[in-house]
C-alpha cells in the first residue's frame, strides 16, 4: 500500500547513502556495514507504523553508530541499562584498596549517581546490582559474579555496564580503561564512547579500550557488556578525582552512552 511505502521510505531515507542493507542481527557485524531489522506494523485506520526493533552498525572512523530504539505509535521502548557496582562491601569479592579508598565504596557511589542520571531521562530504564551500600551478592567470588550476570540476563537488559576501580604496585600508573569481550562489536564501540566521556569530564588519562575475554561478566552476559576501570586508587591524582568527584565519573559514563546512542542531552 501507499501507506506502507511511505513508512518504509521514511524509516530508511537517512540511510540510503550506505553501501549495504541486509536483514539479520549480530553483535559481530563488520565495520562499514549497515544492519537493520525493522518490524513494520500497520494500524488501521491511521496506517501509522512503529519500529519495534532496530540494529544499526556503521563504523565512522574511531567510533560506530549504535543500535537505538525509537518510539512509534505510543510504544515505550526505553533502553534498559544494567549498572553493576563492582565488588561487595564485605565478605567475598571485595575490591582493591588504595589512598585510603575502598573500590567497593567508590563503585557503589558512582553507580548510584549514574542510575539517578538515567532515571531522570525517560529514554532509559535502569537497574543496579547493589541497591544499598551494605548489600552483598553471592557467597564466593564465583557466585557473586554469577549473580550480577543473572540479574542482567533475566531482566533482560539491553546493555551491561560494570563499574570498577584499578590498582597497581607502581603508583605512577594512572588513567581510565574499558574492557570488552572482543573488538568490533557494539560493546567495543560503546566502550569507546564511554571512555571518551569519562576522560573529557574528569580529565583522566585515556588508556584505551582493551579486550579481556576471560572476564566472567563480559563473556556470560547476553547483551553488549563493558567493564569500566574508572581510575587508579593507587595513583594520587586519580584517587583525588575518585574521592572528590564520583558524580563526574557517572556523568562521563552517561555522556558516553548518549554519544554512542546519538542522543541529545535530555
Amino acid at each position: 500500500t501507499n501507506a506502507l511505502q511511505i513508512a518504509i521510505a521514511t524509516a530508511l531515507k537517512i540511510h540510503i547513502n550506505y553501501s549495504a542493507i541486509f536483514a539479520g542481527h549480530s553483535d559481530e557485524t563488520a565495520a562499514g556495514t549497515l544492519c537493520l531489522i525493522y518490524n513494520f506494523i500497520l494500524i488501521p485506520p491511521l496506517f501509522s507504523y512503529r519500529i519495534t526493533r532496530r540494529v544499526l552498525t556503521v563504523k565512522h572512523g574511531r567510533f560506530a553508530a549504535p543500535p537505538h530504539r525509537l518510539t512509534r505509535g505510543g510504544d515505550n521502548l526505553a533502553i534498559k541499562i544494567f549498572v553493576d557496582q563492582g565488588h561487595n562491601p564485605s565478605g567475598p569479592n571485595t575490591g582493591a584498596e588504595g589512598s585510603g579508598l575502598l573500590e567497593q565504596d567508590v563503585t557503589y557511589a558512582v553507580g548510584v549517581y549514574l542510575a539517578d542520571l538515567l532515571r531522570a531521562d525517560p529514554r532509559f530504564e535502569v537497574r543496579l546490582s547493589r541497591s544499598t551500600p551494605e548489600e552483598i551478592l553471592g557467597t564466593s567470588n564465583a557466585t557473586s559474579l554469577a549473580e550480577r550476570v543473572r540479574l542482567a540476563n533475566e531482566w533482560p537488559a539491553d546493555y551491561f555496564i560494570s563499574i570498577h576501580c584499578n590498582a597497581n604496585v607502581n603508583p605512577a600508573v594512572n588513567g581510565t580503561e574499558v574492557y570488552v569481550y572482543r573488538e568490533n562489536t557494539q560493546a567495543y564501540w560503546l566502550a569507546q564512547h564511554v571512555l571518551a566521556g569519562i576522560v573529557a569530564r574528569v580529565g583522566t588519562r585515556d588508556n584505551g579500550v582493551r579486550v579481556r575475554p576471560s572476564l566472567y561478566v563480559l563473556r556470560r552476559t547476553q547483551m553488549p557488556a563493558i567493564l569500566v576501570e574508572l581510575a587508579y586508587l593507587t595513583n594520587t591524582s586519580d584517587a583525588m578525582k575518585l574521592e572528590n568527584d564520583p558524580f563526574g565519573f557517572a556523568q562521563g559514563i552517561y555522556n558516553g552512552l548518549l554519544s554512542y546512542l546519538d542522543f541529545e542531552p535530555y
